[in-house]
């Protein structure tokens, strides 16, 4: 009985005990480095950002390394969310910005609004931040979020699978990723998205990638039994009637999916399909 109560408090002490950074800060002329914020993780950074740490910790979120800069009553935070990839970063990082933001040259992309700084470079998304405001502390805040991201190996690639969405016709700043549940289907994970508006058309654009042929061809037929229709077409691409996202054409290149939503035309989702180009992609 007394060694489980042990065991009892090693566990409850256990987030609060991983105390050591995961990168090296970088320091600033100017600035004092402070560093008093434990390293959370995903069993406590709900004590950290309350209710948003659900969507952090379904993009993978693995753990939270926090400084803050100071300069007598001047306090700029930099926040490094580090996730299991780059995919999960940016995933996280999609759901949070806006394209009317005025975006920057830090990191794969980031964004400054004020004395605030956001981007994503590989597996880490980025926060520098200041409660202060006016264009002095915008350009400091926006010095310290460039060094961190120099520390940070300054990593300006987007995820690969990025590149496959066309650009005629593309909303700015709309590619997203989702961990879970694409289109509303719990089976439907880890997919890449990008929204259009051609000739007064509105649809979507998606792909996704798997370690193994079989786990797409699994998902398909997992989408093929919840499906009020489903049609082989020609060129390998299906057709599914799905009764919540109307019509979805899905076409499989050996561990590749790609796929349209909000288009009726089945022609006309072939070309989408077609647009789509995967030839230069390295998996």
């Amino acid at each position: 009985m007394k060694s489980i109560k042990i065991i009892c408090l090693l566990l409850t002490f256990v987030p609060a005990l991983q105390v050591h950074s995961q990168i090296t800060f970088p320091q600033i002329k100017g600035y004092e480095m402070v560093k008093e914020y434990p390293l959370f993780v995903p069993a406590n950074l709900w004590d950290y950002i309350n209710g948003a740490a659900d969507a952090y910790t379904a993009n993978r979120f693995v753990d939270l390394d926090i400084a803050e800069y100071v300069k007598g009553n001047r306090r700029i935070k930099a926040e490094v969310y580090r996730h299991e990839s780059p995919e999960h970063a940016f995933g996280i990082y999609s759901m949070e910005r806006s394209p009317d933001y005025k975006f920057t040259d830090i990191g794969a992309e980031g964004y400054q609004e004020g004395s605030l700084v956001h981007f994503v470079s590989g597996p880490y998304y980025v926060k520098v931040v200041s409660v202060e405001s006016g264009k002095k502390i915008e350009k400091e805040v926006y010095n310290i979020a460039n060094e961190v991201w120099k520390v940070l190996g300054r990593d300006d690639k987007m995820p690969a699978l990025l590149s496959v969405f066309p650009e005629d016709g593309l909303r700015e700043k709309s590619q997203a990723y989702t961990t879970t549940s694409f289109l509303g289907h719990e089976f439907f994970s880890d997919v890449f998205s990008a929204s259009y508006l051609k000739d007064g058309k509105r649809y979507t654009l998606f792909a996704g990638k798997r370690s193994d042929p079989v786990e797409i061809e699994n998902l398909i037929q997992q989408y093929r039994q919840v499906a009020s229709a489903y049609q082989p077409l020609n060129d390998g691409v299906i057709a599914i009637k799905d009764k919540y996202n109307g019509m979805i054409y899905i076409h499989q290149k050996g561990n590749v999916f790609l796929g349209t939503t909000n288009v009726d035309d089945a022609t006309e989702a072939v070309q989408l399909l077609e647009s789509m180009n995967i030839g230069s992609i390295s998996f």
